[in-house]
């Protein structure tokens, strides 16, 4: 087991975003689950996908079964409304097919349901603020969650506009110290690479959006780990090729068995 022997601290599971990479995180979870049982999941955008079916009870064996029939077009299908409505639109493709997807193979409908407690997190656009939903509807949470521009809409829940829960807090550390979490297994999807560039405008503003990402995230991941006793962070970080775009879900295996080999090797390294 994770942690301390004599008396074991309190455990946060934290899963970040970042689109079709998200799917090491799959691969991290299979070798994780034998060996711990988080006392509480914060999960954000793809990341809370991952964390809402895991902490329902869905076993990573079966949530792997699920990615790996994800595609391009399910997840990203064109908003056909950019022929005729171009500056009126508010996203270049809709979430509907995602949300049915979750709504059929998500085993639990609210918080209340999870087998262990479940914090998503996304963005009020009013305040830019980060939102933790821990009550109510998980998949309302989770599309709001998910929401990240130019890709998707803001995602509207009680009348208030939600967008990506990255754009505030990539990777949610501080959320775990609300909470009284005393020791940290991250899985993150961002790492120090090289950035793919494609010299057409949507390449350019993703490979844009990649830079500012990952800067933020790790000034986040630096600032938010303060105060916690290093040997109590399990940071779980695979090197991505530079040509795995979040919006690209053709490597999805690969992915996994990234997440996996990274997993076995941290777990090595700490030896547990």
């Amino acid at each position: 087991m994770i942690g301390m022997r004599r008396k074991r601290l309190k455990t946060a599971l934290v899963l970040t975003g970042g689109g079709s990479r998200a799917a090491v995180e799959v691969g991290a979870l299979k070798v994780l689950d034998s060996h711990m049982r988080p006392d509480v999941i914060i999960g954000t955008s793809a990341g809370a996908i991952n964390a809402a079916y895991y902490a329902g009870g869905m076993s990573p064996t079966e949530l792997e079964r699920i990615w790996e029939n994800v595609t391009n077009r399910l997840v990203f299908p064109v908003n056909w409304q950019i022929m005729y409505l171009f500056g009126k639109i508010r996203s270049i493709s809709h979430p509907y097919k995602l949300k049915r997807l979750i709504e059929r193979t998500l085993p639990v409908k609210t918080f209340e349901e999870c087998k262990i407690p479940l914090y998503i997190n996304a963005t009020d656009l009013r305040t830019g603020k980060s939102v933790f939903f821990h009550s109510g509807s998980i998949v309302d949470a989770i599309m709001a969650s998910c929401a990240i521009a130019p890709y998707y809409p803001p995602y509207r829940i009680n009348g208030v506009e939600y967008v990506n829960g990255g754009i505030s807090n990539m990777i949610a550390i501080d959320e775990a110290r609300a909470l009284k979490c005393r020791q940290i297994i991250a899985v993150s999807t961002f790492s120090h690479r090289e950035l793919y560039t494609q010299w057409n405008v949507l390449r350019l503003l993703s490979t844009s959006l990649d830079i500012v990402m990952l800067n933020k995230f790790y000034n986040e991941l630096e600032i938010e780990t303060r105060g916690f006793n290093p040997k109590h962070i399990i940071h779980i970080n695979p090197k991505f090729p530079n040509y795995i775009h979040i919006s690209d879900f053709r490597y999805t295996k690969a992915l996994i068995k990234h997440g996996e080999d990274e997993a076995r090797r941290m777990l090595r390294k700490i030896k547990i």
